[in-house]
């Protein structure tokens, strides 16, 4: 936080994910969008997410790539692979 002020922690100790402070998104939320979109500007809707909010998590992510990386990894996780890990959970598909 001291190397980043406007980054926060949210989660247990061991679940921690930073996320941006006046915003509702996590760090690689935001730059799992800026990978797709690649332009701040574009991403910058004023309110919710502004030019500021972007660059401080692209500083982040330049400084802590691999913690980011792997945040967007895991949300990518297909529906097989969320079913092998949770094969007690019911997603509703018919085919299940």
């Amino acid at each position: 936080m001291r190397l980043f002020p406007g980054i926060a922690f949210r989660g247990t100790d061991w679940e921690r994910r930073a996320w941006v402070i006046g915003t509702a998104l996590d760090v690689w939320q935001i730059i799992d969008a800026y990978q797709d979109i690649a332009s701040v500007e574009t991403m910058a809707t004023g309110e919710a997410l502004n030019k500021r909010h972007i660059r401080l998590a692209l500083g982040y992510y330049e400084r802590f790539p691999e913690e980011i990386d792997a945040a967007i990894a895991e949300n990518r996780r297909t529906l097989e692979q969320l079913r092998e890990e949770h094969p007690f959970i019911a997603s509703g598909d018919a085919t299940a």
